[in-house]
């Protein structure tokens, strides 16, 4: 009696047996993600023999196409979800008698979606922030720095920003004379020297693409993200080009299965400058000069002005063409996508900005410590 009394309400729902067995292996599935967050060996297991293989296979088969897949399906996601809040719109209106059901019902397929979407996204991504770290794979560990340390290691950076400034191709603008798509293709090989010094770190990359709507993405204040349910790296083309190849290392990092932010800025950096290309290592000085300056003005101004005034033009004609493109963009919209981008972070325990000045300057310093002793 009362089973039959529950299947009428759960029928008055209009939630259907599909849906709840759906609903219960999604349930199910963040279940056993959580559990394999409390073991770092699993979490290597799963990532070197299932999920990385299945983003490698997925990556290649988006390399037969010229133009980005990622973007492809996010147009076709936009369309279906139109599509589907019109139909629903529809049978609302026609279901005069049964508009509760069918609310219920267009709610639920909505929300199960959602969570179909963030658990693969967990298993797909989210499982690498629990694996082996890369700290942990090269040996190299963020530790707490002095001002004067990280004075030295921005002098040091400024000193080779200036000089690689020198030979890049330029266009009649100051900017480099690379196409985006070029320098996309580029960052292919870009990492073969890194690879060598670090042979764990290798890994089958595919070219980035670069999205036909990049000036989207700088409403939403990003250079480029990787798309991991197809494996795929994407590049913001209409940025500042001397920024494009750190940011086509900083997602192909995304692609070897880097996911803190701060770790994959940090081997970018060091990608860049190790690459042997001249717009790539002048990009990563760029870079890690970017980084290491702001955490300077913070830490001590004084320091900061001394080391500004020994900028040559060069540079400071591209930090400037850097900022005077983001300047129009930062509006509510950039601000809700770095809040979304920040609340992601969060639910994977990534707290690397707590080190002295964030993971990613600490990592400089003490990488390229033995570098600026030398070059003292």
């Amino acid at each position: 009696m009362k089973q039959a009394c529950f299947r009428r309400i759960i029928r008055k729902t209009g939630i259907t047996k599909r849906q709840g067995v759906l609903f219960v292996c999604v349930l199910l599935s963040f279940l056993l993600f959580w559990l394999c967050t409390k073991s770092q060996f699993v979490c290597n297991l799963i990532t070197a023999y299932v999920t990385d293989p299945l983003k490698c296979i997925l990556s290649h088969i988006c390399s037969l196409f010229s133009f980005s897949v990622t973007e492809l399906a996010i147009i076709a996601a936009i369309l279906l979800i139109i599509g589907c809040a019109v139909w629903f719109v529809y049978q609302m209106k026609k279901n005069k008698g049964r508009r509760i059901p069918t609310l219920f019902h267009g709610i639920f397929t909505a929300l199960l979606a959602v969570l179909i979407g963030v658990s693969a996204f967990d298993w797909m991504y989210g499982i690498n922030y629990y694996k082996m770290s890369l700290q942990e794979k090269i040996g190299v560990y963020a530790k707490d720095v002095s001002a004067e340390e990280l004075y030295e290691t921005a002098s040091y950076f400024l000193e080779q920003a200036n000089e690689s400034a020198k030979s890049i191709p330029r266009d009649e603008t100051g900017d480099l004379a690379l196409s985006a798509d070029a320098i996309a293709s580029m960052s292919v090989c870009a990492y073969e020297p890194l690879f060598s010094k670090y042979a764990i770190l290798k890994t089958p990359l595919t070219k980035p693409k670069v999205l036909a709507f990049s000036k989207g993405l700088s409403y939403l204040n990003c250079t480029g993200f990787f798309f991991p349910y197809f494996g795929e790296s994407n590049l913001n083309g209409d940025v500042p080009k001397t920024t494009i190849p750190s940011t086509a290392m900083h997602e192909l990092a995304h692609q070897m299965g880097i996911a803190s932010e701060q770790e994959a800025n940090f081997l970018a950096v060091i990608g860049c400058v190790e690459s042997g290309i001249d717009a790539f290592c002048y990009s990563g000085w760029q870079m890690g000069l970017i980084h290491l300056t702001n955490a300077l003005y913070r830490a001590d101004s004084e320091l900061w002005e001394t080391l500004m005034s020994e900028m040559s033009e060069q540079v400071r004609e591209d930090l400037v063409r850097i900022n005077t493109y983001w300047e129009p963009f930062d509006t509510p919209v950039s601000d809700a996508a770095n809040t979304i981008n920040n609340d992601r972070l969060s639910h994977y325990g990534q707290d690397l900005e707590t080190q002295s000045y964030g993971a990613v300057v600490d990592l400089l310093v003490v990488y390229f410590e033995e570098a600026v002793n030398f070059a003292q």
